[in-house]
């Protein structure tokens, strides 16, 4: 019997780390990070591209994900303190693939958040930017990053090169290392 109870938690986390292994192949570290074209909650167009010369931290987040919405203090904390004289390293929180006005309206009533979020574009903003080719959200995080475990953060350096990528909650102390990866020192 206690064999058996040994065996079958053996199957299950075998079973949770071969579904996160895809994940972990994905925009590996040392390859340059996937351009992207998203929206913030004002109507902005984002390009990943916008931002070379400066570190950025690319967060999965979603509505339904706790993990996720506890980081985003944490991710706030951090911009904070490095951004203190002018921008160092940018934060973009982009939203797993759910309704636009969803997602805006719960990050400004549920969230208290400086951090750029992104989103998938409405069909408005798509007819008021007619020519601007918009990648989707779910295509940017599923099919270019191909991530399939929230939240996944990706530190990308300011040449525009993976440096890491953490699945899962981050610590304090997981976000200052990441970060020193990128040259850029935050004490918690």
């Amino acid at each position: 019997m206690m064999r058996s109870s040994l065996k079958n938690r053996w199957i299950g986390v075998s079973l949770v780390l071969l579904a996160l292994a895809p994940a972990a192949l994905a925009q590996a570290p040392g390859e340059a990070a996937a351009d992207f074209t998203l929206v913030d909650k004002n109507g902005a167009i984002i390009h990943l591209s916008d931002f070379l010369g400066t570190p950025v931290i690319v967060n999965s987040w979603a509505t339904w994900c706790p993990f996720c919405i506890e980081e985003i203090p944490l991710f706030q904390d951090a911009h904070n303190g490095v951004n203190s004289d002018g921008e160092q390293v940018v934060f973009l929180l982009v939203n797993l693939d759910e309704n636009f006005d969803v997602a805006t309206a719960y990050i400004d009533t549920q969230v208290s958040t400086t951090l750029r979020t992104v989103y998938d574009a409405t069909a408005e903003i798509k007819a008021e930017n007619d020519g601007v080719e918009f990648d989707t959200t779910q295509n940017v995080l599923t099919r270019l990053y191909r991530v399939r475990g929230m939240p996944t953060t990706f530190f990308i350096n300011g040449d525009g090169i993976i440096e890491s990528v953490k699945i899962g909650p981050l610590s304090q102390g997981e976000l200052a290392t990441h970060l020193a990866g990128l040259g850029v020192a935050w004490q918690p």
